[in-house]
């Protein structure tokens, strides 16, 4: 089962690449499948045997409008917000606790990490 679904992720890697290449770079079909597979192969080879997850993807998704909502924010200045960029309350709001779910998620500690690298080295011998 692990195999099948494993397959089917590459697969879908290297058909998510193509079609990202076709479209956004505009290269040749054969050329589009060719650097995706190329590139499907490298992931593969370089992440084998790791457990990955793929988040969301909310720190990419932060557009540079939603960045400057957010930074221009002062905690009371909703209102202005409004007026100055012709949202909602509750697109703002949205926008807040995106920039504030991104500021979070930077500044945690990944403590299994810090873990590891304080973690004494042993050898067998």
């Amino acid at each position: 089962m692990a195999i099948k679904r494993t397959t089917e992720y590459l697969d879908d890697l290297a058909n998510q690449v193509e079609q990202q290449l076709l479209t956004r770079a505009k290269l040749a079909p054969h050329m589009a499948k060719q650097i995706a597979v190329e590139v499907t192969d490298h992931m593969a080879h370089h992440w084998g045997g790791l457990n990955l997850y793929f988040g969301k993807g909310l720190l990419r998704r932060l557009s540079h409008r939603d960045q400057s909502i957010y930074d221009s924010f002062t905690g009371s200045n909703f209102d202005e917000l409004v007026r100055k960029t012709g949202l909602t309350e509750r697109q703002i709001y949205r926008i807040v606790e995106q920039g504030r779910k991104f500021e979070r998620t930077r500044r945690q500690v990944d403590m299994f990490a810090a873990a590891e690298e304080t973690a004494p080295h042993t050898s067998r011998k």
